[in-house]
């Protein structure tokens, strides 16, 4: 487990952090012209079920998770319920939770790699992280369909 410390958190950590939020602000920024997936509707409903409680599933497809794409759209409902009807598109509002959740993952990459090989390497890993466009295309999907990323990890297993 990667030490998640940040006493005297230095340039390396800040210049880590400058490129996952760059890597989150190109990823909600594709996300306006991107258009919906054929299931993102499903599954932000799903995660609105999940979120009232209820669990019952009409596809086996859908997880529990996505009650977390799901939590940004109950945000607005509640503090914004007039936009939604048609100034906001609730899917759009779902990729948050995955765009922020991407930039924490670079994160964790970035502390891991330089527990282990030092703070250059952590910083080529957010570098490398933050620009692949694979990682970048899905990030700002509210999907669970398997991404990249996990193909990458089970590539590396074998």
């Amino acid at each position: 487990m990667p030490s998640l410390r940040i006493r005297n958190p230095g340039a390396a950590f800040w210049l880590a952090v400058a490129l996952l939020t760059a890597h989150m602000v190109i990823a909600a920024l594709s996300t306006r012209t991107q258009s919906l997936t054929y299931d993102e509707s499903s599954h932000l409903r799903y995660g609105m079920q999940i979120l009232d409680r209820n669990s019952d599933r009409f596809d086996d497809s859908k997880m529990p998770v996505s009650a977390l794409n799901a939590l940004p759209v109950a945000v607005a409902l509640r503090l914004w319920p007039e936009r939604l009807d048609g100034t906001w598109q609730p899917e759009r509002i779902g990729r948050i939770a995955t765009i922020l959740f991407s930039g924490a993952v670079g994160l964790v990459l970035f502390f891991w790699s330089r527990e282990w090989y030092g703070p250059a390497a952590g910083v080529a890993a957010a570098f490398v992280y933050a620009f692949e466009p694979n990682l970048l295309a899905h990030a700002g999907l509210s999907t669970t369909s398997p991404t990249p990323t996990w193909s990458m990890i089970s590539a590396w297993r074998t």
